[in-house]
Order: structure tokens, then C-alpha cells, then sequence
């Protein structure tokens, strides 16, 4: 996972790529290409050219966003997530606080937390592994895919 954008409060990214983070330039490029096909052949004085073009427009705002942004990747900080300090962590009997998989403390969110394996981070509000947008979908960027399922589905 390519992270960038880091917010200093937070020590979490702003923007996330995830591991096949080409895919989704070329899916984007076909699906436009296959999209604007069809629009040559209409009027462009049309209103319905133009509405549909707005929703094109939207639905790739909305895929690039999805791409984009951070999922919900829980926070990272070096010097709590130690070793010294995760062995005294599982030394007071809370490993349940800690993934397993990546040594990063949960805290109060563990249940809401949850381990993808394709992009192999722990996500807040993990929904599911994305293979269109080679992400995971999740707190931060869940309403970013509804919004470009939508438009997918207005498009059609």
C-alpha cells in the first residue's frame, strides 16, 4: 500500500494507493472509452448529451476519489508500536488489542477494526477489498464508492 499526504494529528494518510494500483488507470481509460463511444453518434446540442456527460464526469471524480483516498487505515505511531512496548502490551494479558498479522495496537476500536489480507493493513470500518479500484473500502472511502456505484448505474 502506497501511502502520501500524511495528516500530523492523526499520523495517518490522506491519500492511499492500493498494491495493483495501475488497474484501475486502465479500467478507468476502457471504461471511458467505451462510454464516450456511443455519445459520437449523438447530437450535441442534445440534453440528454449533456446530462450524460455530467455523469460521466461525476462517476470519474467519484472512481478517482474512491481510488484515492485513505479506507479508513488505522493509525500508525513508531514509537507506541514497538516491540518492547507490544511485548509489554501481551505481557498484561491484551493481546487481543494488537493485530496479529501487522503489530498494530487497536484500541478502542477492535471491533470495528478488521485485517485485509490483498492489501495486508487493518482497516477502520473494513467493508471489502476492492479489485476495480485495487483498494480496500472502508470508512473513508465508502461513500465515495457508493457515490460512484450510483453514477455507474445512472450511466447504464
Amino acid at each position: 500500500m502506497l501511502c502520501f499526504g500524511y495528516l500530523p494529528y492523526r499520523n495517518e494518510p490522506l491519500f492511499t494507493l492500493g498494491p495493483d494500483f495501475k488497474y484501475p488507470l486502465v479500467e478507468l481509460a476502457l471504461f471511458n472509452f467505451a462510454m464516450y463511444l456511443p455519445m459520437s453518434a449523438m447530437s450535441a446540442e442534445s440534453a440528454f448529451t449533456v446530462v450524460y456527460q455530467f455523469v460521466l464526469v461525476l462517476q470519474n471524480l467519484f472512481f478517482i476519489a474512491t481510488v484515492l483516498w485513505n479506507p479508513g487505515m488505522h493509525p500508525r505511531n513508531p514509537r507506541k508500536h514497538s516491540k518492547q512496548y507490544l511485548q509489554m502490551i501481551c505481557a498484561n494479558n491484551k493481546a487481543s488489542a494488537i493485530c496479529k498479522r501487522c503489530n498494530i495496537i487497536l484500541g478502542s476500536h477492535a471491533r470495528k477494526v478488521s485485517h485485509c489480507s490483498w492489501c495486508n493493513v487493518c482497516v477502520l470500518g473494513h467493508d471489502h477489498h476492492c479489485v476495480w479500484s485495487s483498494k480496500c473500502i472502508g470508512r473513508g472511502n465508502l461513500y465515495l464508492f457508493y457515490g460512484f456505484l450510483g453514477m455507474t448505474v445512472v450511466s447504464v
